[in-house]
């Protein structure tokens, strides 16, 4: 009796244990089923399945493929991982960001490469339809290695770079265009071989090399300013050499005030000391100062003269120092003109008196004596002309 009971529990065990079996069995091969052939080999198959549920795993005849983050995702190449997943592969490139990237590697956002205490950012930003502009970094072993390059939507870029020597090249549209030697420093713009602190070099005809503007409303602003400061006697502010014109001075006047088209100006010291000066020579004709129309001076006028002569002649608008040729030379007088000797009150001197004066004094009456001319200021030309015509017309009454 106790053993038929045993043999009938023991058969209701198998069958529960059965009836378990068969419903998980029956659950598994919606999604997996084990398959063996009674041997160490066999294998494990996934099957097909349409649930959506996270970290469902199915097998659709193609790929294999798992369900996160709303979608099926491929488990093989290609692969992607949407949503908050940073991520994603497409078509060849690898994407951190975003899935549609236009490069094999695409950040998309702000990012910071650091190693120590050195870092590179690169601040993100979301381009427009419009204008797109990328940054690039390269490197390379040749003459010239590009550090960064700039890409225009059309293609077109600029990039900074290093050649052998260490120096720092800027280009455009592939043509160099801003060179900074590494050894002194120098910046050539249009030239490899600058000579100076800045060289410009152009060869664009008609247009100036440098250009300096000022649109403000301010007085007394330069376009361009040069400035040197070097020891007493030494250095230009400017320098302007050309093969038509050095320096072009050009005004355009826009009011009733004083225009100047090149303005210098000389003050303190106790040397000589010039607003504006000109240097001719050579063997053709050279001048060392050109006015093709009116020349105004405000002050003097000294030819040839000596700092001494120009001392001695202050009261002169006009000092030569050698001789001087007019075609017509025209002295206007302060005085009268001497047609006073016509009048009737007028004292004429007898010739007896006449006679006295010049065995006394060796010369006319009211003519001035040679060692007066000689040893006086010159002859005044127009006083000296009233008095000859005084005694031609004395002469005339004498007669």
């Amino acid at each position: 009796m106790k053993k038929h009971s045993l043999i009938k529990k023991l058969q209701n065990t198998l069958i529960l244990f059965v009836m378990v079996l068969s419903v998980t069995s029956l659950k598994a091969q919606l999604n997996l089923d084990i398959i063996g052939d009674g041997s160490l080999t066999g294998g494990l198959k996934i099957g097909n399945t349409s649930s959506t549920t996270d970290g469902t795993i199915r097998f659709d005849g193609t790929n294999f493929q798992g369900y996160a983050n709303g979608t099926w995702n491929s488990m093989i190449s290609p692969w992607s991982i949407n949503g908050s997943g940073i991520i994603g592969y497409n078509g060849g490139t690898v994407n951190i960001g975003s899935v549609s990237a236009p490069n094999l590697l695409y950040f998309y956002g702000e990012y910071t490469l650091q190693n120590d205490e050195r870092a590179f950012n690169m601040p993100g930003w979301t381009p427009t339809a419009d204008k797109v502009v990328r940054a690039g970094i390269f490197s390379g072993k040749g003459t010239y290695a590009p550090v960064v390059r700039f890409i225009a939507p059309n293609n077109a870029f600029s990039e900074i770079g290093i050649d052998t020597l260490g120096s720092l090249n800027l280009y455009t549209g592939g043509q160099l265009e801003v060179t900074i030697e590494n050894s002194s420093g120098r910046m050539g713009v249009g030239t490899l071989m600058p000579t100076n602190k800045l060289h410009v070099e152009d060869d664009e005809f008609g247009k100036p090399v440098i250009k300096g503007d000022f649109t403000g409303s301010e007085s007394d602003v330069a376009g361009v300013y040069g400035e040197n400061d070097d020891d007493d006697y030494y250095g230009y502010g400017v320098h302007g050499k050309g093969g038509f014109v050095g320096v072009l001075g050009e005004v355009i006047p826009t009011g009733d005030q004083a225009y100047y088209g090149i303005y210098g100006t000389a003050s303190g010291g106790t040397g000589i000391n010039y607003g504006v000066y000109g240097l001719a020579n050579g063997s053709g004709r050279n001048y060392g100062l050109y006015a093709e129309g009116d020349l105004k001076v405000a002050s003097q006028i000294f030819i040839n003269t000596s700092t001494i002569d120009e001392d001695n002649t202050a009261d002169y608008n006009l000092v030569v120092n050698g001789k001087a040729i007019v075609e017509e030379m025209v002295v206007e007088l302060s005085g009268d003109w001497p047609d006073y000797v016509f009048e009737k009150d007028y004292d004429l001197k007898s010739l007896t008196e006449v006679k006295s004066f010049i065995d006394e004094n060796g010369h006319l009456p009211e003519i001035p004596s040679a060692k007066e001319m000689e040893s006086g200021d010159g002859v005044a030309v127009g006083e000296m002309q009233r008095l000859l015509v005084q005694k031609v017309e004395e002469l005339t009454l004498y007669m």
